[in-house]
């Protein structure tokens, strides 16, 4: 019997995901755990979840100008980002965010090129929303922390931050020069190579000009600018509740024995801990994986001692997860719920 592909990629998941949860817990007290859970800072817990909704209502927002407010309302819209959230965190390098194109043309009727561009739209943006974000982050670490408590030369770190800012920025002003540009080589090689026949070489084309539309008209009704910015806001507000819910956990420790413990630092942890999601293979829904380059970064920033970065770890991700996947599962529900019902109808009415 052949063995697939996608069966041996879930067994060395389910192995990663085992392998690094021992290592990393082996010694841990479990049974302690759930009082630990129960004695977190409840003000900055509900600061936490206020945050949570608003990035969920931001990010909905930035969607619903991309796919085009006048082809959808906004509640499928914020339904759809909030079962593309549960498949994000689930799924391995991003492809979660397939679940964002899948429900919009399937639920709602939205073209896959109009779900796949402002998917690749949004995407764009919050990378580039992260690295100034990121140069300040560092910049902080630099004045607050210091190579002398860290080994790490961070005059080299901010040079190429400053450098892949403007590059982003210029990308950013001249999109849609540079997507004609891309275009008119891609067509180029394509005749060279005498690769204009094979239809994938069409679906690239078709798709740049898809996208060269979508960003000249975002930025004849001055909304692509806006867009820039929710991505920006999304980034901060989304770390500002991470924080928050990481100020909750270690509260019952004292806040005062974390000095390095700040906005800054932990918005700079948090995101080298997120990279991990980029890995092709993690452990399933990034347990272990996660766990394991969150505790290893937190103790190298200098930020938490091991000991108390493991235990923060598993309590932040835990919460987080049970948010993602609970509110994901209800939704999801609804809204194969609802296509059931419209096939009904469907049936009834041809009757």
């Amino acid at each position: 019997m052949r063995i697939k592909k996608r069966h041996i990629t879930l067994v060395i998941s389910a192995f990663l995901s085992i392998a690094l949860m021992y290592y990393l817990y082996r010694d841990f007290d479990f049974r302690g755990l759930f009082e630990k859970m129960l004695n977190i800072n409840k003000y900055y817990l509900a600061g936490f979840i206020a945050v949570y909704i608003c990035t969920l209502f931001i990010r909905t927002y930035r969607y619903w100008i991309l796919v085009g407010m006048q082809n959808i309302s906004f509640m499928p819209v914020l339904l759809t980002t909030i079962v593309r959230n549960m498949f994000v965190d689930l799924l391995p390098a991003r492809l979660g965010s397939i679940s964002y194109i899948l429900i919009l043309k399937k639920k709602y009727n939205i073209d896959y090129d109009i779900g796949t561009v402002s998917l690749g739209l949004s995407i764009f943006f919050d990378i580039a929303a992260m690295f100034p974000l990121l140069l300040m982050a560092v910049i902080y670490m630099l004045y607050h922390v210091g190579s002398s408590v860290i080994d790490i030369d961070y005059n080299i770190y901010i040079i190429i931050l400053i450098f892949i800012n403007i590059a982003f920025i210029t990308s950013i002003i001249l999109m849609d020069r540079l997507i004609t540009l891309g275009k008119m080589v891609i067509d180029y090689l394509s005749g060279l190579l005498k690769l204009r026949s094979y239809k994938i070489m069409q679906i690239i084309l078709d798709f740049l000009d898809r996208i060269f539309e979508d960003i000249i008209r975002a930025k004849k009704d001055k909304t692509y600018y806006l867009i820039f910015v929710l991505s920006v806001f999304l980034r901060i507000f989304k770390y500002i509740g991470l924080y928050m819910l990481l100020l909750a956990i270690v509260f019952p420790y004292g806040l005062e024995n974390f000095p390095n413990l700040s906005l800054f630092s932990s918005f700079l942890g948090t995101a080298m801990t997120e990279m991990s999601e980029f890995l092709p293979i993690k452990g399933i829904a990034g347990i272990g994986t996660w766990h394991f380059v969150w505790a290893k970064t937190f103790e190298f920033l200098k930020i938490l001692d091991f000991e108390i970065a493991r235990g923060a770890g598993i309590m932040l991700h835990s919460i987080t997860q049970l948010i993602e996947y609970s509110s994901g599962i209800l939704v999801l529900l609804y809204i194969i719920s609802l296509a059931k019902r419209d096939g009904k109808a469907g049936l009834n009415e041809k009757g």
